[in-house]
């Protein structure tokens, strides 16, 4: 079978994985307004990349694939097969946040929401 010219993928229908759950489980984390965060991303496909993005917020990448960093303040990052990079974030408003994990071709996809602890 031939791939298309414009799939650049190859392999399609993989599922992102936050906490070992998919997107349609709906992971939610919890935090309190103003707190640091540091989140660790993992990309374990087989050969897509992935961008991250935190919508609203600010990451600073702190760590790559184990090794320490100078911090790199971003709004989104792309994270190849096998890497790890780990993020701190600080959310200050009291809203909901979803991260997104779009692939290389183009498909944006929420894979967990992140929101404030109850009062």
């Amino acid at each position: 079978m031939r791939m298309m010219p414009t799939d650049i993928e190859d392999v399609q229908g993989f599922t992102p994985l936050i906490n070992g759950k998919g997107p349609k489980q709906n992971w939610t984390g919890i935090f309190k307004p103003g707190e640091r965060v540091r989140l660790r991303f993992v990309n374990s496909s087989a050969m897509t990349y992935f961008d991250i993005r935190i919508p609203g917020l600010k990451m600073t990448v702190v760590n790559a694939d184990g090794n320490n960093v100078r911090p790199v303040t971003v709004d989104e990052f792309r994270i190849a097969v096998s890497e790890t990079y780990d993020v701190i974030v600080r959310p200050t408003e009291d809203r909901a946040y979803t991260i997104f994990a779009e692939s290389m071709g183009g498909q944006p996809m929420p894979v967990a929401r992140w929101r404030p602890a109850p009062a």
